[in-house]
């Protein structure tokens, strides 16, 4: 299974042993604009829709977590900067939104 965080929605895409793809599945999660030319994430919210969407790809397949044999969750530059924030226990709140790459807010 492979699982894709995005800028703007959450992916899974569940593939046989022979590399096919079997099934997949996205979510799109909310843009939260609280100034001009910010952009936030719940970061509960990403969590959310990624666990979402691995789960409605292993029901399209009829296939059971306990049968997945790899995950793979590539990172790079442009998804949200999630996986920093930090938190106050899991799977608790998170103590700061998330800023992805797109927000202005570290630009004068």
């Amino acid at each position: 299974m492979a699982l894709d965080q995005g800028t703007t929605s959450s992916r899974a895409i569940l593939f046989s042993l022979e590399g096919r793809p079997v099934a997949m599945a996205q979510r799109e999660f909310r843009q939260l604009y609280p100034r001009p030319g910010w952009v936030e994430h719940d970061p509960l919210e990403i969590w959310e829709s990624q666990l979402g969407v691995a789960q409605e790809a292993l029901r399209q397949a009829g296939v059971e977590a306990r049968e997945v044999v790899a995950l793979a969750s590539p990172g790079g530059p442009a998804g949200p900067t999630w996986p920093g924030r930090p938190w106050r226990g899991w799977p608790s709140r998170c103590w700061t939104w998330c800023g992805p790459w797109r927000g202005r807010r570290g630009f004068p």
